[in-house]
């Protein structure tokens, strides 16, 4: 339910570093960038990079002197060792947490003093056994009232939904971890900033990372998606029907040539005219659904579904 979070943590980079060295899996990168408002002057940055966990810590200042004041890491990687797999219940959570802190200490030091601020990012996922082309033509036409910028479809494999502070994305995750087509639809809502306090906090107030509960979570993500309008798809069980979506919706083949054309290609003039006036007048069966078909209210139910990639 929850994967990717980007979390305020403040520690001195210097005293870990210098008590446990850079441990099994760290790397370390060190820049100078000019950021408005410093006057022009270069600001020293370092960033940790756990190369296993893909866990980041990242500050300002040098080895010997630098600050630590963000941490961003898939949980999931984090527990698992893979985003594959979906955090699916509250124990899973305040493991991969309890997780978090040890390794953020591999860098500050046990014995460094942290100041736990504030979560800048939470990413709510679940997966589906749904074919993610299939879900992906469903949603191209679609609106979110809390996302006013429209969809991007990007060749047929994923659509995004950009927003200020919500970012919904939808693609096979199949595809994107063993480079094949799958039947596994991952449904991703980021959120930021007021988006995020009002799902996951208390109205105004910041959400800490000890806030995060995970039925909570699942509610919020239900909540989000159910505000889509139901999506119409249609019946195409039979080839006409099938032919006729194609011809509404100019779909092309791989060479640019319309499909009703290729589909023409060495039939009779005759039967071609014929199925032409056969599309001119077929009248489309629709069937709607909507996400709270996939979320059940009750995410004990045994109707949720969880699909994971391993």
């Amino acid at each position: 339910m929850i994967d990717t979070i980007r979390w305020r943590l403040y520690g001195n980079v210097g005293h870990g570093v210098e008590v446990t060295g850079l441990s099994s899996g760290w790397e370390v990168r060190q820049s100078k960038i000019n950021r408005e408002g410093d006057q022009g002057l270069p600001v020293e940055t370092v960033i940790f990079t756990n190369t296993d966990t893909g866990m980041r810590l990242l500050g300002q200042g040098s080895l010997q002197a630098g600050v630590v004041n963000t941490v961003e890491v898939s949980l999931p990687r984090l527990l698992f060792g893979t985003n594959g797999r979906v955090i699916s219940d509250q124990r899973q959570l305040d493991e991969s947490i309890c997780l978090l802190r040890k390794e953020a200490s591999a860098i500050l030091g046990e014995d460094a003093s942290l100041t736990e601020d504030h979560l800048t990012r939470v990413d709510l996922v679940w997966q589906f056994r749904r074919d993610p082309a299939e879900m992906v033509e469903d949603l191209r036409k679609s609106r979110h009232p809390q996302i006013k910028k429209g969809n991007r479809v990007y060749e047929g494999e994923s659509v995004n939904f950009p927003g200020k502070e919500r970012f919904l994305r939808v693609y096979d995750k199949t595809r994107e971890q063993k480079g094949r087509r799958g039947d596994v639809t991952r449904v991703e809502l980021q959120l930021r900033g007021k988006a995020l306090q009002a799902a996951l906090g208390n109205g105004d107030q910041k959400v800490m990372i000890g806030d995060l509960n995970w039925f909570r979570c699942y509610h919020a993500y239900r909540e989000f998606l159910m505000k889509f309008e139901p999506i119409r798809k249609p019946v195409l069980t039979k080839f006409i029907a099938l032919l006729a979506w194609m011809v509404k919706e100019d779909a092309k083949g791989n060479d640019g040539q319309l499909v009703f054309d290729l589909w023409a290609n060495g039939k009779s003039p005759r039967y071609v005219q014929q199925t032409r006036n056969r599309i001119a007048k077929f009248n489309f069966q629709y069937k709607d659904w909507t996400f709270g078909e996939l979320l059940p209210d009750d995410p004990k139910s045994e109707s949720l579904e969880l699909s994971e990639v391993v």
